[in-house]
C-alpha cells in the first residue's frame, strides 16, 4: 500500500490488445482458475481450457502503450495467455514499425513444452525470432517446475528469478545463443509428450548484448 500511495506501484484494469484500434475488448474470466483468464476467444470459449468462463468488457491497452506511458522497464515478464506475440511486438516496436529507442535490458516470455505437440514449439520459435530481430542475443530456457513443482500444491506460484539470476534448465546461470536454446524447445516438447514432464511450463529469458545499455 505505501508504494501505491507514492505511485511506485500502479494497478491498471484493462485487457492487453494486439493493436490500439479498439477502446475496449471482451475478456474471459475463468472463475475457478483466474490464471486461465484470457482475451483469446479460442481459449476463452474452450470448455477444456475453462469450463466456467464469464465474459466481461474491459478497456483495451497494448504493451507498447504502457511503455509510452511509463517508460521502458528494466525487465518485463510476458505471460498473457494467447497474446504474448502481439505484446512482445508492441513492446519492442512502435506502431510505425520502428524499433523503440529504449528497450528492456532483459525480458522473459512464457513458453509451453509439448502441450500442443510440436505446434507450441513453432510459437516459441516465432517469439525467439522476434527477440533476435530486436537485437537480443543472450538467452536462457528456464523450467518453472524447478521453482514451482506441481506437487507443492496450494496457491504457491513462481517462475523463478530473472536477468542474470535466471537459471537455465541445462547450463544454470550461463547465457546461451539463440541456436542453442532453440534445440531445447524440441527436447522439452519430446519430454512432455513422452510423459516425463507433468504440467510443464518454461520461460524464455532474453537479454541485450553486454555492450548495449538498452538505448539505440
Amino acid at each position: 500500500r505505501p508504494r501505491m500511495r507514492s505511485s511506485q506501484l500502479q494497478v491498471l484494469q484493462g485487457v492487453l490488445a494486439a493493436n490500439s484500434t479498439s477502446e475496449s475488448m471482451l475478456f474471459f474470466v475463468c472463475s475457478h482458475d483466474p490464471t486461465r483468464s484470457t482475451a483469446d476467444p479460442q481459449l476463452g470459449k474452450n470448455a477444456e481450457w475453462c469450463e466456467d468462463a464469464v465474459q466481461v468488457d474491459l478497456p483495451a491497452v497494448t504493451c507498447g502503450e504502457l511503455v509510452e506511458r511509463f517508460g521502458a522497464p528494466a525487465h518485463v515478464k510476458v505471460d498473457v495467455e494467447g497474446a504474448d506475440q502481439s505484446c512482445l511486438e508492441s513492446l519492442l516496436w512502435t506502431t510505425e514499425g520502428v524499433l523503440r529507442a529504449s528497450l528492456p535490458r532483459s525480458l522473459s516470455v512464457e513458453a509451453a513444452a509439448g502441450h500442443a505437440g510440436h505446434h507450441d514449439v513453432g510459437i516459441t520459435l516465432t517469439l525467439l525470432e522476434t527477440l533476435e530481430r530486436a537485437g537480443y542475443r543472450r538467452y536462457k530456457y528456464c523450467r518453472q517446475a524447478a521453482f514451482n513443482p506441481p506437487f507443492w500444491g496450494g496457491h504457491l506460484a513462481s517462475s523463478g528469478p530473472f536477468g542474470d539470476a535466471a537459471t537455465d534448465w541445462r547450463v544454470g546461470l550461463r547465457w546461451r545463443s539463440a541456436a542453442e536454446v532453440a534445440q531445447d524447445f524440441f527436447a522439452a516438447a519430446e519430454e512432455r509428450l513422452a510423459g516425463r514432464f507433468v504440467a510443464e511450463w518454461f520461460d524464455l529469458h532474453a537479454a541485450l548484448p553486454l555492450q548495449s545499455s538498452g538505448s539505440r
